[in-house]
């Protein structure tokens, strides 16, 4: 371990698992709270938590071809050396970090039942006190992807499309300036004089060809006639790298957009949620509502599988809503809210909308 670790007794996949699990992390700061009442811990507690996230990643690759209850529990018995509070700790963490999955497969969601039996004595407690915290702090996972580093911070996300946005913009002022070299050097190889009828008179008149001087030449050129490189222009060529919800050849279905909205924040201001802001929570109304209506539009052929980047923007662009998150959090929870299932109250209450 390097100097500047503080703390030598988690390793440093230890507190790689902390990042990517919020369970196994809430599971020891659950424990440290239980050791006062108890008089300290008599396990291996950091053994106990390594071995939950190993059995759930176990389960994970082999969703459809999982073994006994048996099986897992005498595994779990022989890698923490038959220590039945440490075992109890593993069952308890197991059980929670499924029950903060939606998207559990069938023989999974049993299978996380049957565990909850092998979790004995103080563990039981234990249980109860991880998984209230867990629903306290809305922890939430995503089963097909357990396992897996957190996402990168919003800036840096933002900070990488700058860059990429940049190093097109200077290819385009290449661009425009070897046109604009070409043009100047075919307006040299032009003769340097122009023939102008005056009535009966022919005048010879000289033509300039230097470039800061616009009596004859012109100053600029622009590749496509009748178009002009400006900032109206370049929003616009920007524009068309992003993904609308609502698309028809390639382009944004602007006459589409506008009526799904009206209808869209028609429904929240009849059932007045038009002040509440978008988050991250499965239960904030206006996250049920718009999974809900991709759901309908999806039906009506509006759109294609929708991208929880392209439903981000209708809800902040299009429909002006406020979020009390950041940017990529939001995206991934709609992401996750766009596979799971929807809420089919809420379902049968947005079909009267259509």
């Amino acid at each position: 371990m390097d100097e500047e670790h503080r703390h030598p007794e988690l390793s440093r996949r230890q507190v790689a698992l902390f990042e990517r699990n919020p369970v196994c992390a809430l599971c020891y700061r659950v424990c440290m709270d239980l050791c006062e009442e108890y008089g300290g811990i008599r396990f291996d507690l950091l053994e106990s938590i390594v071995a939950a996230d190993e059995l759930c990643e176990k389960i994970v690759q082999h969703s459809w071809e999982l073994s006994g209850i048996e099986y897992y529990r005498n595994w779990v018995r022989n890698r923490l050396n038959f220590s039945p509070p440490a075992v109890a700790c593993t069952f308890a963490t197991v059980c929670v970090t499924f029950s903060c999955m939606d998207d559990l497969p069938a023989p999974v969601r049993q299978l996380a039942r049957d565990f909850q039996g092998l979790i004995i004595g103080e563990g039981n407690e234990l249980y109860d006190n991880l998984r209230s915290a867990a629903y306290r702090q809305d922890i939430t996972l995503a089963y097909d992807t357990y396992g897996e580093p957190p996402p990168e911070p919003s800036l840096v996300h933002e900070y990488e499309q700058a860059c990429q946005r940049a190093a097109e913009l200077e290819q385009q002022v290449e661009y425009y300036k070897t046109q604009l070299k070409m043009k100047n050097e075919e307006q040299k190889s032009k003769p340097n004089f122009t023939i102008e009828n005056h009535g009966s008179l022919t005048v010879i008149a000289e033509q300039k060809n230097d470039i800061h001087d616009n009596t004859n030449c012109p100053i600029y050129l622009m590749p496509e006639p009748g178009k002009e490189l400006g900032s109206e222009r370049v929003k616009e060529l920007g524009s068309e790298r992003v993904k609308r919800l609502f698309m028809t050849d390639g382009a944004e279905d602007v006459e589409r957009t506008e009526g799904e909205k009206n209808r869209f924040l028609n429904y929240l201001a009849e059932h007045h949620w038009g002040k509440k802001q978008v988050d991250c929570y499965k239960d904030n109304p206006i996250n049920m509502a718009i999974v809900c209506f991709c759901v309908k539009w999806k039906r009506l052929r509006y759109i294609d599988k929708p991208s929880p980047a392209a439903v981000y923007r209708f809800l902040t662009e299009t429909c002006g809503l406020e979020c009390a998150s950041e940017t990529a959090a939001i995206t991934a929870s709609l992401g996750r809210l766009l596979k799971a299932d929807y809420d089919k109250d809420t379902f049968d209450d947005v079909e009267n909308y259509f």
